[in-house]
């Protein structure tokens, strides 16, 4: 009949769809994102139409790769898309499915073979499509290890290959550091920028080893600085029931272009209006956050309400995520935070938090 019915945790989790089984037709796979508390129902999950793609990978000298990963991305998007089964058998053949649509197809042999990685970019999928046979150059190997100024191992942090000359990123697979904070990415020889870009969730800044020249297997390790997380500093203004509204904030450290950084209150007014704005200066460190200055706002203030009991003191909790300018000139000055929570009972119709500080990094 088609239903399912499966046991999940209660935390984010992808489901999978994927119907290489199913009898008389073609059909694409699919994923799905998840973050349930409660009993959920999906109601009908339509699967697109989907198409076979085909393809044999090669070494210069012909033979073939076997035990490649083949990634697939919506070209507009960059979305990864569900493809089982993308891996080149002992022949070098791959066969995968995907929906109708423009994808860049990356090929990704194992380390040990010592091959670029391979792109095909913009490939226009409608019907069965042979990319034909995908030969991949050989390469060397850059490697090495990350960690803080203390010497601690720096886990998942990205590292992203640009030649020098013309800043044109080199495409790698499998480059994030590993539990140990190690790294080993396959490149053509050559001088190149390598960026090196702690998780966002880590309390690192990013760095840059500029001009490094590989010519053979190289080993270049990075010590990557610290990066500040936003702390409550000064006081703000009571509201309903005289209790002051608190400032957190979640998402990650204040890196410059951190997309899920967010700001959150906690013990105001039940079900109000609230408004965060950021800031950026240097007013912390010089006025202890006790008066704020928005001389330099970093975009519009972010509107939400709140949860609790509608006027109920101190049960209003919340949060906005406020994206962080990926802007050079703020690195080195201070990100100023606050929340104003309307609510009739203070000074002017609103209750505030405290100031938010902490300094950008990159």
């Amino acid at each position: 009949t088609g239903n399912f019915l499966v046991a999940v945790p209660k935390e984010p989790i992808d489901v999978f769809f994927d119907p290489s089984g199913v009898i008389g037709q073609t059909l694409a796979p699919k994923r799905v994102a998840l973050n349930l508390t409660a009993n959920h129902n999906m109601g009908t999950v339509p699967l697109a139409q989907g198409f076979l793609v085909t393809a044999i990978v090669r070494r210069t000298n012909g033979s073939a790769v076997s035990g490649a990963d083949i990634d697939v991305h919506d070209s507009a998007t960059g979305d990864k898309q569900y493809t089982p089964g993308d891996n080149t058998d002992n022949n070098g053949f791959v066969d995968f499915v995907v929906r109708a649509g423009t994808f860049d197809i990356e090929f990704c042999a194992p380390t040990a073979f010592r091959l670029v990685t391979l792109v095909r970019a913009d490939e226009v999928v409608s019907a069965a499509k042979n990319l034909g046979v995908v030969t991949m150059q050989n390469g060397v190997q850059l490697s090495g290890h990350v960690q803080s100024a203390g010497g601690a191992a720096i886990a998942n942090c990205d590292i992203d290959v640009f030649v020098s000359s013309t800043g044109m990123e080199v495409p790698t697979c499998f480059d994030n550091t590993d539990a140990s904070g190690n790294y080993a990415v396959i490149v053509p020889t050559g001088t190149f920028n390598v960026v090196f870009t702690p998780d966002w969730l880590t309390p690192y800044s990013s760095d840059t080893a500029l001009n490094v020249v590989v010519n053979a297997d190289k080993i270049l390790n990075r010590t990557l600085g610290a990066c500040d997380g936003a702390v409550s500093t000064g006081s703000g203004t009571p509201g309903t029931g005289g209790r002051i509204p608190v400032i957190t904030s979640s998402g990650g450290y204040l890196r410059i272009g951190n997309p899920h950084w967010t700001g959150n209150v906690t013990n105001a007014r039940g079900g109000a209006t609230a408004f965060l704005y950021v800031a950026a200066g240097s007013y912390c460190g010089s006025m202890g956050g006790n008066a704020w200055m928005p001389l330099r706002m970093l975009g519009s203030p972010r509107v939400f309400t709140l949860g609790g009991t509608v006027g109920a003191a101190g049960q209003g909790t919340g949060g906005a995520v406020f994206p962080l300018p990926a802007y050079a000139p703020l690195v080195g000055l201070e990100l100023n935070g606050r929340i104003i929570v309307v609510d009739p009972v203070g000074a002017n119709g609103f209750a505030s938090t405290p100031v938010l500080c902490g300094t950008f990094c990159d």
